[in-house]
């Protein structure tokens, strides 16, 4: 069948159908912006930073993460080492001290000598354990060779040699330690020092162990060195360490320096008076008996 063209054309300009029609619409309207916050971000700065320079650097990371576990593994090593050094040093001054020959238990009373001076093999013995600690004192450093001479010091005095005594907490103090050991040296050795007439020499190592040591050491080296002066009849030196004391330690007990403050001719400072007792309440008034009249 034939059908016209004029067919089609009405066909294509029939209206389309509404339902499929797409209706256009006003757009919604567009809704606020937040504001913008332009505050700088540091801390994501200095992030960006640091990652920028450990990449930039990174072939370089690994040699110093390598360089600080050497370090700490050398530390270790040396940390060890040394405590097992000074474990072995004080195990062989205790090995020493075993064997030398025991004081007189009398002598701790004053009831005898502690030992002979008379009995020529025990001073053999004193004087070859002398020379043991002193050979130990000086394959060891710091607290134990410190130790050691003390002990070697200790050992010459039994053996009557003063001058060794002397030499050997010269040599104690000389090697530190730390605070005791340098003021239990230093103390015996400017005590020796006195014993054999050289007391100027004494009130020296007195000041130079005030000044080397802190806290308790230091103070025991002051009101020391200021007895010592008055033992020289120093009194006015004696009044300027203990004002040195009482500068140097204003919250230390005192009643020693005050004693030495007196025996030099000085005046203690008086003490604070004790605090004021609040005054006494009055007694409550005694309630009136039951059924009197007001």
């Amino acid at each position: 069948m034939h059908f016209p063209s004029e067919f089609f054309v009405a066909d294509e300009q029939k209206s389309p159908d509404p339902d499929v029609i797409d209706i256009p619409r006003d757009p919604p309207p567009e809704a606020d912006a937040a504001p913008v916050d332009e505050t700088p971000d540091y801390l994501f700065r200095i992030q960006l930073a640091f990652t920028s320079f450990f990449a930039a650097n990174s072939k370089y990371m690994g040699w110093m993460v390598a360089v600080g576990l050497a370090g700490v593994l050398v530390w270790g090593m040396v940390s060890v080492w040394m405590e097992r050094s000074a474990d072995a040093a004080f195990g062989t001054i205790a090995a020493i001290d075993y064997r030398m020959p025991k004081p007189d238990p009398m002598s701790e009373y004053g009831m005898a000598p502690a030992d002979d001076p008379n009995d020529a093999g025990r001073k053999s013995d004193l004087q070859e354990g002398a020379r043991r600690f002193e050979a130990a004192a000086q394959s060891s450093s710091g607290a134990a060779s410190a130790y050691a001479y003390l002990k070697a010091a200790d050992a010459l005095q039994r053996a009557g040699d003063a001058e060794g005594r002397i030499a050997a907490l010269k040599s104690g103090y000389d090697a530190g330690g730390g605070d005791l050991p340098l003021w239990s040296n230093g103390s015996a050795y400017a005590a020796a020092l006195t014993d054999a007439g050289r007391a100027e020499e004494a009130l020296a190592v007195y000041r130079a162990i005030a000044g080397k040591t802190q806290g308790f050491y230091a103070q025991q080296a002051l009101l020391a060195l200021a007895s010592a002066q008055l033992d020289l009849d120093k009194k006015d030196d004696a009044k300027a360490t203990i004002l040195e004391f009482r500068t140097r330690f204003p919250n230390a007990s005192s009643d020693r320096a005050a004693a030495l403050e007196i025996k030099a001719g000085g005046t203690p400072p008086a003490a604070a008076p004790p605090a004021s007792a609040p005054p006494a309440s009055a007694p409550p008034a005694a309630a009136p008996p039951a059924g009197s009249a007001g």
